[in-house]
């Protein structure tokens, strides 16, 4: 007769599916960071960032992407905004690297 080993993984189990949840904790929070760094000149940007569909970011605007590259200059001059000189995804980038971690510690503390 073989030896087996029973191995309980429902402990796990309830830790992914805690973990899973993560996304839906952190990008509220997220979309509120990306959203107050965002330039106001008019609050078309602000106005037109949204969160969709609970998952990313949305910049519906014409210029997002060149609010986006942060300040630099171009063969038209400057471009972007002194208001936000590394753009908003880089610095929210870093933002999630401060929040998601202590989240997912949170999860592993809990029993």
């Amino acid at each position: 007769m073989a030896n087996s080993i029973k191995v309980d993984i429902s402990g796990l189990t309830a830790k992914v599916t805690e973990l899973k949840k993560i996304k839906h904790m952190a990008m509220p929070i997220v979309e509120k960071h990306f959203h107050d760094i965002t330039p106001i000149d008019t609050g078309n940007a602000r106005n037109n960032t949204h969160l969709e569909n609970g998952e990313y970011v949305a910049a519906l605007y014409p210029y997002a992407s060149v609010l986006d590259q942060g300040r630099f200059l171009s063969a038209k001059g400057m471009r972007g905004s002194l208001q936000a000189p590394h753009g908003m995804s880089k610095p929210t980038r870093e933002f999630m690297k401060k929040i998601i971690p202590p989240m997912i510690q949170k999860i592993g503390q809990k029993k």
